[in-house]
């Protein structure tokens, strides 16, 4: 069975997964660059009031969309490697799917036309009826259907672009267009999300799809599998920043939710970097696994983990310094309080990057009973936060609650992975705890004081890095043997020892 497996842990098949990284990487920052100027020009034009009822209908739709089918994407990266590995297409996995999600999609779309008026109300832009959020619900699960066969297929990248290309249709409609209001906008982001369904149909391999293929077998497989995720997905809305919205517009006024969103969308800019590497790793552990390469994933805990958290730390950093005064210069004095949460929520991308570092542990051993747990954890985190915080500090009070949040799901991934597979924890550790200095000073303490917490915590990154030994001679010599220019030219050559 080895022979006629995979080698996804030679040096080709790692070379491959960097190489679909670093093209997701790149499609990826391609369309967060057009987003963020499709943000410039919509917070300028609309304002915080009208950006933010602009984000709350978003709401509601995106919303709809991960209860409906969001949760069942572990579950096609999961089965999806083994599918290609034995069967050489998806078909099994892509129907077993779809027997899965359709009755939670019948639910979600019967629950939306009850409480049409409601949503209405809440989002209250004038001229959107209830047809066009359905049309746009159902543009983005076609999408999300088949962004999740593409990383299945390791066409990450290719689905990136496509993205890119997407983003750039909506911000030259809204060009063309003249004068953006929040109703028009929302039209354009739907003729946006009907395209990217069209054209990601048009580039998808057929052979994933037909013939119909799957069986009772599989089709219970993948829900057992999924439920714990679909459940997870429910706690998930109470650590989101959806409820973070809610909860904002309670206590404050609809600018402070537009005001948040813009923070948040940063964020997510930021929190693109380790979360595109879940569909790269969890397909390359999987394989290993089929092909009975065990080493693999000791070698990902043991060396990837460590130097992957660090420099991520060391972007985080740098971004916590230069958020407060960059965000009001270039959105408007309006979001000055959003370059204040942005550093906190940075922080927040610090856990976050340690649970996605340790969650295709529990991906590969069908642990989604775990998932289950650490979703519980950090939506009770976020909801005692947002509580707790918002009416003290305002959106920065929110930022912290989401820190708590991603830290509690953190924790609880890193431990049950831990059992799962025992491995080193104190790297992660220490490269986030300064990172968390920095923040607190830079959020809670005036003056030059705040500017000495920032550059004590670069000194105490620095001096874990050594401690940890990173970039070792081994590490330097993978590194070159995988023949990426780019990558090597950044780090010294190896030592040869006798």
């Amino acid at each position: 069975m080895n022979a006629a497996a995979p080698r996804v842990t030679t040096v080709a098949g790692i070379r491959q997964s960097v190489v679909t990284y670093l093209s997701s990487i790149a499609g990826t920052y391609l369309f967060l660059a057009l987003s963020f100027a499709t943000s410039v020009y919509l917070t300028r034009r609309l304002g915080a009031d009208g950006f933010g009822r602009v984000t709350l209908a978003f709401t509601v739709v995106q919303t709809a969309a991960i209860f409906a089918a969001f949760w069942s994407h572990a579950g096609v990266l999961r089965y999806g490697a083994e599918d290609l590995a034995r069967h050489g297409h998806l078909r099994h996995v892509f129907w077993g799917r779809a027997a899965a999600v359709t009755p939670v999609i019948g639910v979600v779309l019967a629950l939306g036309a009850l409480w049409r008026d409601e949503i209405a109300a809440f989002h209250g832009v004038a001229g959107i009826g209830f047809s066009a959020l359905v049309l746009y619900f159902v543009a983005l699960l076609a999408s999300q259907t088949l962004q999740v066969v593409y990383q299945a297929r390791g066409r990450a990248g290719l689905w990136s672009f496509m993205q890119s290309a997407e983003r750039a249709v909506i911000l030259l409609l809204l060009l063309a267009w003249g004068f953006a209001d929040a109703a028009r906008v929302i039209v354009i982001y739907v003729v946006g999300a009907v395209s990217l369904a069209i054209g990601g149909l048009a580039f998808a391999n057929r052979v994933d799809f037909l013939p119909v293929e799957s069986s009772r077998a599989e089709i219970r497989r993948f829900v057992v599998f999924s439920w714990p995720v679909l459940l997870g997905v429910f706690a998930s809305y109470f650590a989101s920043n959806w409820i973070d919205a809610a909860l904002i517009r309670h206590y404050l006024d609809v600018g402070a939710v537009g005001q948040y969103a813009l923070a948040y969308q940063l964020m997510g800019a930021v929190q693109q970097v380790p979360m595109l590497s879940f569909p790269v790793i969890v397909p390359l552990l999987v394989g290993a696994h089929v092909g009975g390469q065990n080493g693999s994933l000791r070698l990902y805990l043991d060396r990837v983990v460590p130097h992957a958290i660090f420099l991520m730390m060391i972007l985080l950093l740098v971004g916590a310094m230069v958020a407060p005064p960059l965000v009001p210069l270039v959105f408007g004095a309006a979001f000055a309080e959003s370059g204040r949460a942005l550093p906190v929520l940075l922080l927040a991308v610090a856990f976050y990057a340690v649970f996605i570092a340790y969650i295709p542990i529990l991906n590969l051993r069908e642990r989604t009973g775990g998932m289950l747990a650490a979703s519980i954890a950090a939506a009770a985190a976020n909801l005692l936060g947002d509580v707790l915080f918002i009416p003290r500090w305002g959106i920065v009070g929110a930022a912290w609650a989401t820190v708590a949040s991603q830290f509690a799901g953190a924790a609880v991934v890193a431990c049950i992975a831990y059992r799962e597979q025992p491995f080193k924890i104190a790297p992660s550790i220490a490269f986030v705890a300064p990172l968390l200095l920095a923040v607190v000073g830079w959020t809670f303490i005036d003056g030059w004081f705040s500017a000495l917490s920032v550059i004590t915590g670069a000194m105490l990154l620095a001096a874990a890095a050594r401690a940890h030994r990173l970039w070792s001679d081994a590490d330097r010599r993978l590194v070159a043997s995988l023949r990426l220019p780019v990558l090597h030219r950044w780090l010294p050559p190896a030592v040869e020892r006798s």
